[in-house]
C-alpha cells in the first residue's frame, strides 16, 4: 500500500530518475502503471489536485512560460531525459488532466511524432 502522505502524481513526476530506470528490477512504465491504478482505486482528492497544479506551475516558473501539454512533454524530456519520459508518459497526461488542462494533444500521432520521430 502507497503512503498516502504523497500523491501517486507526486509519485511519478518527482521519483522517476535515470538511476531509478537503471537500478530497479520493476521498470519506471510498471511503477506508473501502479501508481495510476492506485490513484484510480482510491480517487482523485484536492491533494492530486494540487500536487498536479503545483508541478505546472513550477515548471512554468523555471521556463518563464505557460505550457501546454506538448511543452510539458518536451520540458519534462529536456528536464529528465527521453527515456524516462516516454516511460512516465501516461502518468504526464494524468498530472495534467488532474490539473485541469487540456490533453487532446495526447494522441497516438502526438506520442509517435515526439517519442519515435524527434531527435533529441
Amino acid at each position: 500500500m502507497k503512503s498516502v502522505k504523497y500523491s501517486p502524481l507526486e509519485r511519478i513526476y518527482y521519483e522517476a530518475q535515470l538511476t531509478d530506470q537503471l537500478s530497479n528490477d520493476v521498470s519506471l512504465k510498471e511503477k506508473t502503471k501502479e501508481h495510476l491504478d492506485y490513484l484510480e482505486s482510491k480517487g482523485v482528492d484536492l491533494n492530486d489536485m494540487f500536487v498536479a497544479k503545483e508541478i505546472i506551475r513550477i515548471r512554468e516558473s523555471v521556463l518563464g512560460k505557460p505550457l501546454d501539454f506538448e511543452a510539458f512533454v518536451i520540458d519534462t524530456i529536456n528536464f529528465k531525459s527521453k527515456d524516462i519520459a516516454d516511460e512516465i508518459y501516461l502518468g504526464l497526461i494524468k498530472i495534467f488532466e488532474v490539473a485541469g488542462k487540456d490533453i487532446s494533444m495526447s494522441t497516438a500521432t502526438f506520442y509517435y511524432r515526439l517519442f519515435l520521430g524527434l531527435p533529441f
